[in-house]
C-alpha cells in the first residue's frame, strides 16, 4: 500500500504491520492525535510497535492533545527524543477566552432540548458541535434542520466536496 497520508487507529495499524501488509520505514511524519486518550486506553504496546516500525532516521514525531496529564506525558517521553512541549495557555487549565457552561441533560433528548434552549437564549453562530459518532452527527443535523437552524454536517461517509458544501 502506498499513500501520502495514512490515518489509522494504533490497533488497526499494528495488525497491518504484523501481517506484513504495511511498511512504515519511509514515514517522515508520525502524528498521534488525541494522544492523551491513546495512552489512557492502554494502547502503549501497539503505539510502541508502530513507532518502532517507523524506522526512518529523520522522522518527526508529534503528539497532540488538548489535555496532557503528567502520567501520560511520562509515557509519551518513552517514545519521544529531544521532545519540545508547547502549551497554549496555562498547563492543565481551561482557556479563559473560552466560555464554558455545564448543563446536565440526562439523555440524548435532554441534550437536544438544552441545545435548542441555548440557541433560543444566547448561543449565536458560528457554533461547532462535536458528537460521538457519524450516526449521531446525521441525527443531530436532521434535528437542527427540522428546527430551521442552518447547520452542516461533516463525517466520514461524505466526500471532501460534499462536506465542504453541506450535503
Amino acid at each position: 500500500m502506498h499513500c501520502d497520508v495514512l490515518i489509522s487507529t494504533p490497533l488497526r495499524l499494528w495488525l497491518a504491520i504484523r501481517k506484513r501488509k504495511m511498511d512504515l520505514s519511509r514515514v517522515e511524519f508520525l502524528v498521534l492525535d488525541e494522544s492523551d486518550k491513546l495512552f489512557e486506553l492502554g494502547l502503549l504496546k501497539q503505539i510502541d510497535f508502530v513507532v518502532k516500525a517507523c524506522s526512518n532516521p529523520s522522522i518527526v514525531r508529534s503528539l497532540f492533545s488538548a489535555t496532557l496529564p503528567d502520567f501520560v506525558e511520562d509515557l509519551a517521553r518513552t517514545i519521544m527524543h529531544d521532545a519540545v512541549r508547547v502549551i497554549v495557555g496555562r498547563k492543565n487549565t481551561a482557556s479563559e477566552l473560552v466560555k464554558q457552561k455545564l448543563v446536565f441533560a440526562g439523555s440524548e433528548e435532554g441534550k437536544l432540548i438544552a441545545l435548542r434552549q441555548s440557541f433560543a437564549e444566547s448561543l449565536n453562530p458560528p457554533v461547532l458541535i462535536f458528537v460521538q459518532s457519524k450516526e449521531r452527527a446525521k441525527e443531530l443535523y436532521g434535528e437542527l434542520a427540522f428546527d430551521n437552524i442552518r447547520a452542516n454536517v461533516i463525517h466520514s461517509d461524505l466526500s471532501q466536496i460534499q462536506a465542504k458544501h453541506g450535503f
